[in-house]
């Protein structure tokens, strides 16, 4: 069941924004590139593209200050049940990294 928020313009009285589709998976990923604290103020990446030991790329890796790692796998336009999928395979990826 898709969700869909409102964003409104306060300044002048109050007047909805008109909603646009942002593109391609991509856009995204060298927005967030260019300026991660739009996702955390409190992040820094440290890879784009990254290839895993299961032959899979990660959008985005970045480190949060207590030294964990955070990884953002970007989805457009996918149901929950694929971005499950992708968490269940981040979670092994996290289980491997550590042994």
């Amino acid at each position: 069941m898709p969700l869909e928020l409102g964003v409104w313009r306060i300044d002048g009285g109050l007047k909805p924004i008109d909603v646009s589709s942002l593109g391609l998976e991509s856009r995204l990923e060298d927005i967030l590139h260019q300026d991660i604290s739009i996702a955390s103020p409190n992040w820094m990446v440290i890879g784009r593209q990254v290839l895993t030991d299961f032959g899979k790329k990660v959008d985005l890796l970045a480190i949060d200050p207590d030294g964990q790692l955070v990884v953002l796998e970007l989805k457009r336009d996918k149901t929950y049940r694929d971005i499950g999928r992708a968490d269940i395979g981040l979670r092994q990826l996290g289980a491997h990294s550590s042994e």
